[in-house]
């Protein structure tokens, strides 16, 4: 009997790694952000990153994890960030595939939305709302939402629902 398949996405950053696991389209498991940003170095971030999902006891058989970004954001991204982020990207994927012994599929973000959503974005839109309203449409994640001591929409949250379309990848993709 084979064991049911649960995808994981991941997306990484130097401060924040949203994750969500998934059994199907409909179906998510468990969703969040693990905050990284006091860790001193991309190490320890790695192996807070690894303690935490681990002590979810999720067991994926399936991790995509989004792309680091592969060029300038319009002028707001510098090469520092693009090498920083690519390095944590990295040193924590390395770190997850060990721990699950499942090799990492990592995607550019445009084909993971294509995807989901049939499309990348919309003009006018920012990027961050465009992902939130499509997934309302799509799946209810109102349990995994954090709100702030404020009762303010946590901005953590983004980078669940960037993890949550980057596991619903598999199940899009896969053939019936």
């Amino acid at each position: 009997m084979s064991k049911e398949q649960i995808s994981l996405g991941l997306d990484i950053s130097s401060t924040v790694v949203g994750y969500c696991a998934s059994i199907s389209k409909e179906k998510i498991i468990d969703a969040g952000y693990i905050d990284i940003q006091k860790e001193s170095n991309i190490k320890e971030k790695a192996h807070k990153v690894a303690q935490y999902l681990e002590q979810r006891s999720v067991d994926p058989t399936i991790i995509v994890v989004e792309d680091s970004l592969s060029g300038f954001g319009g002028g707001r991204t510098s090469q520092q960030t693009i090498v920083k982020l690519a390095k944590c990207n990295a040193v924590i994927s390395y770190v997850i595939e060990a721990l699950y012994e499942v090799e990492i599929n990592h995607v550019n973000v445009s084909t993971l939305r294509k995807a989901v959503f049939g499309r990348s974005r919309e003009q006018g839109v920012d990027s961050k709302t465009f992902v939130r309203e499509q997934l309302k449409n799509k799946i209810d994640l109102s349990e995994f939402i954090i709100y702030n001591s404020r009762n303010n929409y946590d901005k953590r949250n983004y980078d669940m629902l960037d993890a949550t379309v980057a596991s619903l990848y598999h199940w899009y993709t896969i053939e019936d």
